[in-house]
């Protein structure tokens, strides 16, 4: 259960024009309100993977995001490799099938990739990256950061999946997130925390009621959209579509842990990617509909909000 603390109507008032913001308002208990699935992505524009709970640290969900894939840059310097840009699924669509989960041997977690194109899975140490080289690149922000590579062996597993040569690194920075804080008012805290190369924030939540929303205005059903396009950490069902646009703070009931809206989920392409059918859709849905009623004129296409926590704990389905 959560309990929601709500400025109502602020996103739509903001975004179409309106000039009275309401301020927060009262502890509003939606008894229905569930967490119904909870999504890791361990390596970022890779399938996620399912669990029942997991822990939130300050900078997000353990083991979510935390590595990367970067175009290979020969340049050397002080003993750093340069990692070039991010790989995303724009440099390949099948990257977008591979498939991953948690082994543990021993003492030891793993977490174990796998795509249909590869005999082999590659499992990678969640403690202990594979080597101390220090890798650098610059994230969306501009932000320099130093990663560690996993090795020769998961370079090469990921390039021949991709087709260019890339490098599989783990990042250990974290950074301040960005948010548009003039546009919305977002309760910000200085010590807020993302992982390099994240995104905007810590925690990614999307309502399902707003995707069946989104989905009543798309007329092919082919073209119908799931929530796990939209990568998110955990999806929540009980409140209307859309109404976590307006949720200022949810409290976790089992333990009093306070999660704070610090952004909207500002949209690029890559919710037109369908994992399903590992390509993205020609008829740019569901962006196509989704930019004709949440589109924000400075910031752009918004859906689904970014948390973070104000301390650790951890989130069960249910």
């Amino acid at each position: 259960m959560l309990h929601i603390l709500a400025g109502v109507g602020q996103l739509y008032q903001l975004v179409f024009g309106g000039q009275d913001v309401s301020p927060l308002v009262e502890l509003e208990d939606y008894p229905e309100t569930q967490i119904t699935d909870l999504i890791i992505y361990p390596c970022s524009r890779i399938k996620g993977v399912h669990v029942e709970e997991t822990k939130v640290l300050k900078h997000g969900l353990e083991f979510d995001r935390d590595w990367l894939l970067l175009k290979k840059d020969i340049s050397k310097q002080e003993n750093k490799t340069s990692g070039g840009r991010l790989i995303t699924l724009r440099n390949s669509e099948s990257l977008g099938i591979t498939a991953c989960r948690f082994e543990t041997k021993g003492d030891n977690t793993f977490v174990v990739f796998s795509h249909p194109d590869q005999p082999k899975d590659l499992w990678v140490n969640v403690q202990k990256p594979q080597t101390d080289e220090v890798v650098t690149f610059y994230d969306y922000d501009l932000n320099e950061i130093e990663a560690l590579s996993e090795g020769a062996e998961a370079h090469k597993w990921f390039s021949e999946i991709v087709g260019i040569d890339v490098l599989f690194v783990k990042s250990t920075q974290k950074f301040k997130p960005t948010t548009h804080q003039q546009e919305f008012n977002y309760i910000l805290k200085e010590d807020d925390l993302r992982k390099g190369g994240h995104g905007k924030a810590a925690v990614h939540l999307i309502n399902r009621k707003s995707v069946e929303h989104l989905n009543s205005k798309i007329k092919d059903s082919d073209s119908h959209a799931t929530p796990y396009q939209f990568r998110p950490n955990l999806i929540i069902e009980g409140v209307e579509a859309d109404d976590e646009d307006d949720m200022r703070e949810m409290v976790l009931v089992s333990d009093g842990t306070t999660f704070r809206q610090t952004q909207h989920c500002v949209r690029c392409r890559e919710p037109t990617y369908n994992t399903d059918k590992g390509k993205f859709s020609e008829d740019g849905e569901p962006m196509k509909t989704l930019s004709t009623y949440k589109i924000h004129p400075e910031i752009g296409t918004v859906f689904g909000v970014l948390l973070q926590a104000d301390s650790e704990c951890t989130l069960r389905v249910g």
